[in-house]
């Protein structure tokens, strides 16, 4: 399923899977930091989904544009936003075709394992160097995505199970030869008779080298990497994510 197709038909589960409520006001928080700290006022949250970090950056009173390629995780986002209150630019547009944006902001965030939807490394030259492109001089770019070294080194499969009380959700990875097959498995509970549903995507598994090496190629510093946006310190063989954090020089 091409990635756009996989996230338009997962929009309508998407919070209750990934607890969009419970996790608004702790991201919210973790995000403060990063504004204070980098005196952010304006910043474009790449890859959105339906909304849950920009509108913790918009109601933190941060001038906030979200984009996504889904336009139905995009149409969530906007019910979302209106629901608590804030208003946000929305774009319609892949994490590739930000380069074409004449904009330039404090920060650009690219949260919650999104990255690895960019497949291969010509595409994510073009990726951060859009990104690279729309930041003002001494800039942040925010990536956050899993610990693909872990993952690879163990073969970790199961990426997550959770349920919301109606819905079981199964996530997990097939091992191809470069990429990861992505796929969820969702168990409806509440409906007469029990009906599962498969769906799957593509992902590139980014290590942290690969990463680096990419970052300081379209222009960035040597970035910071850590565990969390907490900066707890990162570790290969047991931080959950990564976090890498990058400057455009001034």
């Amino acid at each position: 399923m091409q990635e756009v197709d996989f996230y338009n038909q997962l929009a309508e589960s998407y919070d209750a899977m990934t607890r969009f409520d419970e996790r608004l006001g702790r991201e919210r928080d973790l995000l403060k930091f990063w504004v204070e700290a980098g005196c952010w006022q304006t910043v474009l949250d790449a890859a959105c989904g339906t909304g849950l970090h920009a509108i913790a950056l918009a109601s933190l009173g941060i001038k906030t544009t979200a984009s996504d390629a889904s336009a139905a995780m995009l149409e969530q986002a906007r019910r979302n936003a209106q629901q608590h209150g804030v208003a946000i630019d929305w774009l319609h547009l892949r994490l590739q075709d930000h380069g074409q944006l004449e904009k330039n902001v404090d920060a650009v965030l690219c949260l919650g394992n999104s990255l690895p939807h960019v497949l291969n490394a010509e595409e994510l030259q073009v990726t951060l160097q859009g990104f690279h492109g729309l930041l003002h001089p001494g800039g942040q770019l925010i990536i956050q995505l899993l610990n693909y070294d872990r993952i690879l080194a163990r073969r970790e499969r199961v990426v997550g199970i959770n349920s919301d009380g109606r819905r079981d959700y199964l996530r997990y990875y097939t091992f191809l030869d470069t990429l990861l097959r992505f796929t969820i498995v969702t168990i409806d509970r509440g409906l007469e008779k029990l009906q599962t549903t498969l769906q799957e995507t593509l992902l590139y598994p980014y290590t942290r080298t690969e990463l680096e090496k990419a970052l300081i190629d379209a222009g960035f510093s040597a970035p910071a990497m850590y565990a969390d946006l907490n900066q707890t310190p990162w570790s290969s063989e047991t931080s959950r994510d990564l976090v890498c954090a990058a400057a455009k020089p001034e």
